[in-house]
Parts: C-alpha cells; structure tokens; sequence
C-alpha cells in the first residue's frame, strides 16, 4: 500500500506543472519519513502527538534537503497531506474528520460516497486534496 492508487489517479488528471512537481515532492518525502521514523510508527509507547511531532521534523528535514520552495498555503497542505497518509487514512482523513459526515463508504479509488447527515450524497471525482 506503498503509494496508495492517488499517483495513479493523478497520472491520469490534467494537471499543472506545479501541482506535478509538488506531486513528485510529495512523493519523495513520504518515502523519507516512512525510512527516518520506521519501527517508530508503530511504537505503542509513543502517544499520538509526539508521533505527529515526530512525522512534521521529518517532514520540514525533507523539505530543506528537497530545498522545497513552497508557498505558506501550500507547505501547510503538504505537511497535512504527508501527515494523513503517514499516520491516517491518507486522502480519506478530512472525509473521516467531518462531524458532518456519518458514513463514508468506498468501493475503489475513483469511488467514493459520504453520507452527509443522513442523506446519501455520492462523490465520484477521482478523489484529490
């Protein structure tokens, strides 16, 4: 479940060449945390919060060896983004965080449904940050 189905999905959108190279850094730099923190991901002495903590320091060390030039907006989402697949559910967490939701349901990458409040509302973008 290396690099989960979203570099496929991105493979086959149109996308800009700054949402690529952003892409390919993403990419990069998930690889980096998983080989820096290692066994540490699935230490249970660690509470949730020192493992996040851990996860962005090697996040912002990937980003100064990647000498990353990113905007304030984006380096938030993509310290957020690395964070979700890292620790989480990858592009599913802010699904999973929204108190609004009550269901998500997936049946493929490209197949998604939320259930907002009780009503069935059905996603089927290819599902993107």
């Amino acid at each position: 479940m290396a690099e989960y189905n979203r570099w496929q999905e991105f493979q086959k959108t149109p996308v800009t060449h700054r949402a690529s190279e952003i892409e390919e850094m993403r990419l990069k730099v998930h690889q980096f945390v998983i080989q820096e923190l290692g066994p540490a991901l699935n230490d249970d002495r660690l509470s949730d919060l020192e493992l996040k903590r851990k996860v962005h320091e090697q996040v912002h060390a990937a980003l100064t060896l990647e000498k990353a030039a990113l905007s304030a907006d984006e380096k938030t989402q993509f310290i957020a983004d690395i964070t979700d697949d890292v620790l989480g559910y990858g592009p599913l967490e802010p699904l999973l965080r929204d108190p609004t939701l009550t269901e998500v349901m997936v049946n493929g990458h490209d197949e998604v449904y939320v259930e907002a409040e009780g009503e069935d509302q059905a996603d089927r973008r290819p599902f993107h940050r």
